[in-house]
This record gives structure tokens, C-alpha cells and sequence, in this order.
């Protein structure tokens, strides 16, 4: 093949790769040869190709090329002849017929066909009789019927109406804040008895459960700066009141808190009423919070 100027190669090229993309269901075709046709033009091509431009688009050709044969190769039946189903029936329809000669009074008399001749064929090859479930639909068939349910409106009697309580001032009562209150009372206690052991302090021998609540109570006058622990010449921590520091302490670094995390377990508590011999509680023990009220009562 004489050489190819280089616009008119590209020209080419290009062509056959719209060619290829528009006509991608006919190069597909098991029946169609385009694109075996479409190969040959690249390869004619290819031998003028000298530039890098013109190798760029053989090679977009080749791709798109082989794209479309990976589809048809997909799509061969390899020793799988296709299967015509009108020849098929065309075909049994004739060998069903009794004879030639009698093949167009068959067709007026309502097509009928001989089907015992094919039944002597099929009961060669097959050893048992056909069960029901090859034969086509059910024996019996009934229509289910679509139920339509109706959504009735709730209707409420009139006596079970509920009218809503009118509340004046007396219905409504101020809960006491308890917390600051025994904060209040457990500073005065320290600074009645301190310094003081901190165990012994807070332990409640006929409750476990405001042994707790006391150790809860002491950790706001911590916060507050109203209580410190020292350390006596057994290594004991002592409980002891405190002025609160000024805000310039604070700031200035002077003063600092630092937090600590105690537990007060059950077996714990123990131990310390039967180590310190405890009898009876400095803090006295609080009467439970009634919790129960009317109806009619509101809390703000």
C-alpha cells in the first residue's frame, strides 16, 4: 500500500472510529462480518503509521475493536446449534398430520392432529407415567376475593371525657432544696468538732446510705474551700474547717484545688465502724425524703 499523508491517515482513522461507535449493534451480529472488515482497514492503515498522533488513534481503534469482539465471543453457542421454536412447531405439525393427502382436509376440520403418533414416539422414552404435577394449571381454581376492610371513626362515649384540674396557689408547693441545707448543717458540725477524723466524721453506723450522702455533702464544702484535709504524725487525715480563699488567691496561683476519688464500699463501711468502734453518728441521721404526693399537688 503506497504511503498516506499524515492529515489524510488521521482523517481515515478517525472515520472508521465513528463508524465503530455508531455501528456497534450491527459489529456485534453473529451474521454480520463489519467488523472482521473494519480490522483489515486498521491493518491497512497501520502500515503508513509513523507519528505518535497517528499510533494514539490506532490504538483507540484496536480498543474499541476489541471491546466488540470480547461482546460477540460472548455471545457464541458453541456446539449449541440456535434453537428455531417456529420451525420447531412447523415441523411437528407436519409429522402430526395423518398423511400428505390429507393434509389440507386436516386444516379445515379445525386443525385436528393426530396426537397418538406422537405419543407412540415419546412412551418409548419414558419408563413411568407422567405425574400430575406436569400437567398444566391446577384441577380446581377459585378466585380469592379481595376483602376490603373500612375504617370506622372512634367515637369516645361522653361520660369518659376527662376535664382538666384547675390549680390555685395552695396546690402548688416549693420544693425545699435539701442538698444546701445539710451542706449548711454539716460545716457548722465541722467546725464544732474539728479537726476531726474524716471516717469517723461522715460514718452513719445505722445507715450506709447517708454514710454516702455525708461524704457527698463534705465534697461541696471541698469545693467551696470551706474544709482541708491535713495529715496528723500517724499519717491520718483530719478534717478541719477553712476560710474560703479570695478570688486574687485563686487566680494568682496561691491557692489551688486538687481532686480525689474515694470509694465507700459496703465492706469498706464496715470495716471502719468496727476499727474506729463507731456507736454513734456525729451528723444525725436524716429523716428519708417523702416523695409520695396527690394528685392535686404540683412541685415547682
Amino acid at each position: 500500500m503506497p504511503p498516506i499523508d499524515k492529515r489524510d491517515l488521521r482523517k481515515r482513522y478517525r472515520s472508521l472510529i465513528n463508524q465503530v461507535h455508531e455501528s456497534r449493534l450491527e459489529l456485534v451480529d453473529q451474521e454480520n462480518n463489519a467488523l472482521i472488515e473494519t480490522v483489515a482497514s486498521a491493518n491497512d492503515l497501520f502500515s503508513s503509521v509513523e507519528a505518535p498522533t497517528e499510533a494514539a488513534l490506532d490504538a483507540l481503534l484496536l480498543t474499541k475493536t476489541v471491546d466488540l469482539a470480547s461482546m460477540r465471543t460472548k455471545q457464541l453457542h458453541i456446539g449449541k446449534p440456535k434453537f428455531n421454536i417456529e420451525l420447531y412447531i412447523r415441523q411437528i405439525k407436519q409429522f402430526l398430520s395423518q398423511n400428505s393427502s390429507n393434509a389440507v382436509s386436516s386444516q379445515s376440520n379445525n386443525h385436528e392432529l393426530a396426537w397418538s403418533r406422537l405419543g407412540k414416539i415419546a412412551w418409548k422414552y419414558q419408563s413411568r407415567p407422567a405425574s400430575i404435577n406436569l400437567m398444566v394449571g391446577p384441577l380446581s381454581f377459585r378466585k380469592k376475593e379481595r376483602q376490603v376492610q373500612r375504617r370506622e371513626k372512634l367515637q369516645r362515649a361522653p361520660n369518659t371525657s376527662t376535664q382538666p384540674i384547675l390549680l390555685n396557689q395552695d396546690n402548688i408547693s416549693a420544693q425545699e432544696n435539701n442538698t444546701t441545707k445539710n451542706v449548711l448543717q454539716i460545716s457548722r458540725l465541722l467546725r464544732k468538732h474539728q479537726p476531726i477524723d474524716l471516717l469517723k466524721f461522715i460514718t452513719n453506723p445505722e445507715s450506709y446510705s447517708q454514710t454516702v450522702e455525708n461524704l457527698f455533702y463534705v465534697s461541696f464544702l471541698f469545693k467551696e474551700g470551706k474544709a482541708a484535709l491535713i495529715e496528723d504524725s500517724l499519717g491520718a487525715l483530719l478534717l478541719e474547717s477553712k476560710t474560703p480563699p479570695s478570688d486574687e488567691q485563686v487566680n494568682s496561683g496561691e491557692v489551688r484545688n486538687v481532686q480525689l476519688v474515694m470509694d465507700m464500699t459496703l465492706d469498706l463501711y464496715e470495716d471502719i465502724i468496727r476499727t474506729f468502734e463507731i456507736t454513734d453518728s456525729i451528723i444525725p441521721t436524716r429523716r428519708p425524703v417523702e416523695t409520695a404526693a396527690s394528685s392535686n399537688t404540683w412541685y415547682s
